[in-house]
């Protein structure tokens, strides 16, 4: 396997530069003291905080901005890196979606499968143009639409309690929209917190904050992998193009930190010539090729092919030889709840001219 370098962070975060309670400084704080290496903030149409000196590193974190865009039903959720200034809020979801990939910047579709009728002052917020190919990635598991789906006039006392003992796996239908989408051009997967850190008022003069960003740092986060160093200090904008090329590129996997510290996961493919990573496309040889698997501790593993899930297999490694063209991922579970989703790597007929 090729040496790769990890960083960890949490992605899809809202500040009091939009519709969150938290200062960039008290967000990043946060960040630090949870050892995570790098915060990507997303506030609504907003990119201020760039032109206000905020993105960088601080100690061991890097910052990133971008924003989150959406239509006029406030619907089609949109978060992109890499924009130059923030478009227009009457734009249509396909000139947003054109104008950004137009621009080159990062695409990534927010909370796309949304379903709830509990809290009717936060209806769905659901993606609905699918026929759109601007996208170069989608929000597979989302921490506040996980526990807003879930929620029921019995048991919204104990999930506002234990937010992060509420997560169980991202949704099934998710999971299959992703897989099919990726049987025809790569999509990444990531996961994202969408923290804002809600102030709710008990009585008269005592607020708490609901879902503190300290506390959903600690459940979902994405592992971005890299062929070479990246180190706090590095040029900023160098090192923003090589985090967006990471997401870019499906060379990541998404954890809940709740089930345990995932650092250290890989999934990759070997034959005779080399190896490959998630992301990437491998010819099949006739001899086929060795998906492999490591874990940094027992879990239950199971491969999943062009949507359909396989066995499991217990331990801390897994391996399988296969020779079907179509797209192969992972998925890990501790206890019967989703631990750790793999991006795909596909495999091709070895004649195959794609890359």
């Amino acid at each position: 396997m090729n040496e790769l370098h990890e960083k960890v962070g949490c992605i899809h975060m809202h500040s009091i530069y939009s519709d969150g309670s938290g200062t960039i400084e008290e967000i990043i704080d946060a960040g630090i003291s949870v050892g995570l290496d790098y915060l990507m903030f997303t506030d609504h149409f907003n990119l201020k905080p760039i032109e206000n000196g905020y993105e960088g590193w601080n100690d061991n974190l890097l910052s990133l901005f971008g924003y989150e865009h959406n239509d006029m039903n406030d619907e089609n959720h949109y978060m992109l890196f890499d924009m130059d200034k923030v478009m227009p809020k009457d734009y249509t979801v396909e000139e947003y979606v054109k104008t950004a990939a137009k621009k080159g910047a990062l695409g990534i579709i927010a909370h796309p499968d949304e379903i709830r009728s509990h809290l009717v002052s936060y209806p769905p917020y659901p993606w609905t143009h699918w026929e759109l190919n601007g996208f170069e990635s989608i929000e597979i598991w989302n921490q506040m639409s996980h526990w807003m789906e879930g929620l029921t006039k019995w048991n919204k006392v104990w999930r506002w309690l234990h937010p992060r003992s509420s997560l169980i796996t991202p949704t099934d239908r998710i999971l299959e929209k992703w897989d099919e989408l990726n049987l025809q051009r790569r999509i990444s997967g990531i996961g994202g917190v969408d923290a804002h850190q809600y102030i709710h008022k008990l009585s008269i003069g005592i607020k708490v904050k609901v879902f503190p960003y300290k506390v959903l740092f600690k459940t979902i986060r994405t592992h971005l992998l890299f062929y070479e160093p990246l180190n706090p200090g590095d040029h900023v904008i160098d090192s923003k193009n090589r985090f967006i090329n990471a997401i870019r590129s499906a060379r990541c996997f998404i954890s809940n930190y709740k089930l345990g510290d995932a650092r250290g996961f890989r999934f990759w493919a070997e034959t005779e010539a080399k190896n490959y990573n998630m992301g990437q496309s491998v010819p099949i040889p006739e001899e086929g090729v060795n998906l492999q698997v490591i874990l940094p501790a027992d879990a239950v593993i199971r491969f999943v092919y062009n949507g359909k899930r396989g066995g499991r297999v217990t331990g801390d490694s897994a391996t399988r030889i296969v020779k079907e063209p179509g797209v192969y991922r992972v998925e890990v579970y501790q206890g019967g709840k989703g631990w750790i989703y793999s991006n795909h790597i596909r495999l091709e007929k070895e004649d195959s001219n794609e890359s």
